[in-house]
């Protein structure tokens, strides 16, 4: 659990969002993509995931969005009320996203 919490600080200290993807969807990976330079997407498995595939977090760390089951709906949406529309992909740097080491 302090590995999580400090995981957690350091991710929010950087003044972006986090989208948690607990189980593998090209959706969530897609929206991740276009809106990289707001957000930093972590994919990772979980112990219990409660029955949630991805969780969105505010760059205050209130959830912005919670995804149940295989469901994205409503994803893009929070994205955009909490981070804006995205601009042109060809004009944005490179995403962050970080993985799990096994």
């Amino acid at each position: 659990m302090v590995q999580l919490q400090r995981a957690r600080r350091r991710l929010l200290r950087t003044g972006r969002g986090v989208l948690l993807e607990f189980a593998s969807c090209a959706s969530v990976r897609a929206l991740a993509r276009r809106w990289g330079d707001r957000i930093i997407h972590v994919a990772n498995d979980a112990r219990d995931r409660l029955g949630l595939s991805a969780v969105l977090l505010r760059p205050d760390g209130i959830v912005a969005w919670a995804g149940e089951g295989d469901g994205i709906d409503g994803l893009e949406d929070a994205l955009q009320r909490w981070f804006t529309p995205p601009q042109d992909v060809a004009l944005r740097p490179q995403p962050f996203e970080m993985t799990a080491r096994p």
